[in-house]
């Protein structure tokens, strides 16, 4: 997989906490929390167009490298983002402090990828069950998607185990191997019938 650890945002410290926060929205910027082992929580400010070019890479599961003014870089998280509902401005940040000793968990995104021959050969469709996985990392192992490959949905009825995925090296699941991530599901009697039916309709 990619190596991400090149991703860098910078921020400032923010002194303006409440409701001027709105001015600096209008100036370019989004207020943002970093939170931290043991310390108390740092505000800061962070230009919405740098964001966003490292949001769209990183999600919520690749770590990124916060330099805020002249103070040493720490690794974070972006732990959680709120929009605007209507116009999908960014209004807050949420930054979460990496230990990179220490085991984390995240929520990492399913990439699906392939051609399923259930589907092109029989005409199954493809349910895929979920779209993300709680796994356990140190935060230099943590993967920024883990691909699901649907080749192997070779015939109706196959199904695809979180067990079947290649994870990264120092990457736990937590949770059941068992679990589906995607199956390939037959037609129903009542689909083929249908399409008997319009294949022998006379043309118009």
């Amino acid at each position: 997989m990619k190596d991400d650890r090149s991703l860098t945002l910078r921020a400032e410290p923010r002194n303006v906490l409440g409701k001027p926060a709105k001015q600096l929205r209008k100036a370019g910027l989004v207020p943002a929390s970093v939170y931290r082992h043991g310390s108390e929580s740092v505000h800061v400010t962070v230009a919405v167009p740098e964001f966003q070019k490292v949001y769209q890479k990183a999600g919520t599961s690749t770590r990124v490298q916060l330099c805020i003014g002249e103070d040493a870089a720490m690794q974070v998280l972006v732990h959680k983002v709120d929009r605007h509902p209507i116009s999908g401005t960014f209004l807050h940040v949420e930054l979460l402090e990496l230990r990179m000793s220490e085991i984390t968990t995240v929520d990492v995104p399913l990439r699906f990828v392939g051609e399923a021959p259930a589907a092109r050969v029989f005409g199954a469709a493809i349910v895929t069950e979920r779209d993300h996985l709680r796994v356990a990392a140190l935060p230099a192992d943590l993967p920024g998607h883990i691909d699901v490959d649907l080749s192997a949905l070779e015939a109706p009825l196959d199904r695809i185990r979180v067990g079947d995925l290649p994870l990264p090296a120092g990457v736990t699941v937590l949770g059941s191997p068992d679990e589906v991530v995607a199956s390939a599901v037959p037609k129903s009697k009542r689909e083929e019938a249908a399409e008997a039916a319009a294949e022998a309709e006379p043309a118009a």
